[in-house]
Parts: structure tokens; C-alpha cells; sequence
């Protein structure tokens, strides 16, 4: 009797310890095919274990039901998007036209007033006039860009091009907003060309986002350095800011990302993102570092880095 029991209970030892070693087994190899999961999301995955024990057969069957479900989610969420960024594109490109003749139009109008006697009402009403419209027409640049940054056929070409020239052309086109922001203006640009591979066009846009930034968002100074270091074009905006907090600084490339306290002004959220990703599909780079921390707010330092053009 007591061998039988013996046996009995070896028999039993042996049998759990096989289940136990099978569902470590089992965990092990799910453990392995979830990381892949993890590393390839977004693509189609489906658990495919030699499964020892009922119990985990049957996990193995609901988790993949689970997988396929989140699967048909993430395709759903990324078709919505593209429709979404679609309609955006769409929308920005239909009222860019008509904008551009409205601004057009007031300008005209300013000029033409300015020939005749003056009328310091309608100078004035025309002005705000103007002033609104570029605002709505830069808005909508803003969604125009950001939709074709995001859209999968999106191209750019890029040639030769003066990036300082570019440059001192865009301060130039946001001296009044600079000037109404009274800032303190520091510039040092070289005389001679600089040149890069870029498209003008995206070069603009990264400069007035920038220029627009420093109108919303600087205290009292700006400056602004252009120099070529190791076959490097570096362009910097330093100002300083008592809007921003530090915690802020690690958002400001984001996507729709606004200052509370700037709500209040014309603005999408945009603008920096649209610029760094600008910078990046023209080989360059754009980032923001705190190098001063006071009383009177932060010390901020955009760095805009692209190769220098082949001569």
C-alpha cells in the first residue's frame, strides 16, 4: 500500500511538473512573440504557439481575437486621419486664392488712398482690414503646410539657394510686426551669399514661423546670428521670454501646442512644428534650448542647422 501510495505520489509530482514547465514554456515563447508586437506595431500580428495545455491554447485564441481587433482600430484611426489631412488640404487650398486677392485688394486700396486726399478713417478701417486678413491668410498657409507635411506623396525639391538673402528678406517682411512687438532687434548676417540646398518657398516659411514666434512670444530683445561652422550653415534666435515657463519648452514643437496665456492671439499651434519638420525634409534640423533661467524669465536659444551647398 505505502509503495503504491509512493508511486501515486510521483506519479502526480511528475504530472504537475510537466504542466508547470509547459506553461513556463508557453509564457516564454508568448512573452517573445508580444515584444515583436511591440517593436512591429501597426502591422498585421497574429500569436502562432505549439500550445501544450488547453488552458493556454484557449488565451492564446481570445488574445489573438483581441490583436485583431486593435489591428482593424489602428487602420481605421490611420484612414480617418489621411481623410482628415485630406480635407484640411482641400479647404486650405480653396480659400488660399480668394484670400490672396482680398489682401491684394486692400493693399491696393491702401496705396491708392495714399494718392488721393486722405481719408484717416478709411486709412484707418483699411489698415485693420489688412492686418486681419494677412492673419487669416498666414492661418491658413499654416494648415495648408501642415497637411502636406503629413500627406505620404508629399515632395520637395530642393536647389541652390541664398539662405541669407532669404533671410533678410523675411525680416524685412515682419519689421512692423517686430517693431509693434518692441523688441530690441540684433542681427548679424554676412553680406556675402550663403547658399544651401533647400527650396526657397519651405525657407521662408521656417523664417516667418520663427520671426511670428519671436512677435508672440518675446520680452524685450531678439537676436539673430547666421554663421558657417565645419560645413554648416547655423542660424540662431535668442530672446527672452517672461510668457514661457520651462516646462513649456519641451512642447513647443508640438502639434497645436498654444501657450495659455497667448490664446488670445491669432495662432494654430502649428507654426514650429511646421518649421522643424520643414527644416528636417530639407536635410536641416531645428531645436530650442533654455540657456539662462531668471527672475525675469527664460534665456531662449533656436538653433535652424542645414549642410552647407557643394560649390
Amino acid at each position: 500500500m505505502l509503495y503504491f501510495l509512493s508511486l501515486l505520489a510521483s506519479f502526480i509530482a511528475v504530472y504537475f511538473g510537466f504542466r508547470y514547465y509547459s506553461l513556463i514554456a508557453g509564457l516564454k515563447r508568448l512573452s517573445t512573440e508580444l515584444k515583436m508586437i511591440e517593436d512591429s506595431l501597426g502591422q498585421p500580428q497574429a500569436l502562432k504557439l505549439s500550445m501544450p495545455d488547453k488552458y493556454l491554447a484557449d488565451f492564446l485564441i481570445s488574445l489573438n481575437h483581441y490583436l485583431a481587433k486593435v489591428e482593424q482600430h489602428v487602420l481605421y484611426s490611420q484612414k480617418r486621419e489621411l481623410r482628415f489631412q485630406k480635407q484640411i488640404e482641400n479647404i486650405s487650398h480653396d480659400l488660399r486664392t480668394p484670400l490672396t486677392v482680398i489682401v491684394g485688394y486692400l493693399k491696393w486700396m491702401q496705396a491708392n488712398e495714399q494718392e488721393q486726399p486722405v481719408d484717416e478713417e478709411l486709412v484707418k478701417n483699411l489698415a485693420v482690414l489688412t492686418n486681419k486678413a494677412e492673419s487669416m491668410q498666414s492661418l491658413v498657409e499654416q494648415f495648408y503646410d501642415y497637411a502636406r507635411l503629413r500627406s505620404s506623396d508629399y515632395q520637395i525639391h530642393l536647389k541652390k539657394v541664398d539662405l541669407a538673402r532669404v533671410l533678410k528678406e523675411s525680416l524685412l517682411g515682419h519689421y512692423q510686426l517686430l517693431e509693434a512687438a518692441q523688441l530690441s532687434v540684433d542681427i548679424d548676417i554676412p553680406d556675402s551669399a550663403v547658399y544651401v540646398s533647400a527650396d526657397e518657398n519651405s525657407l521662408e516659411r521656417i523664417f516667418n514661423n520663427l520671426l511670428q514666434n519671436a512677435g508672440r512670444y518675446a520680452d524685450t530683445f531678439l537676436n539673430i546670428r547666421l554663421s558657417i561652422q565645419e560645413q554648416q550653415v547655423c542660424i540662431s534666435f535668442q530672446n527672452n521670454s517672461q510668457t514661457l515657463q520651462e516646462e513649456d519648452v519641451p512642447y513647443l514643437f508640438e502639434e497645436f501646442y498654444m501657450k495659455d496665456s497667448s490664446r488670445h492671439q491669432v495662432g494654430t499651434g502649428l507654426g514650429l512644428a511646421v518649421a522643424r519638420q520643414l527644416a528636417k525634409v530639407m536635410n536641416g534640423s531645428l531645436n530650442v534650448i533654455v540657456l539662462d533661467k531668471s527672475e525675469k524669465g527664460l534665456l531662449l536659444h533656436f538653433e535652424l542647422i542645414f549642410p552647407t551647398h557643394p560649390l
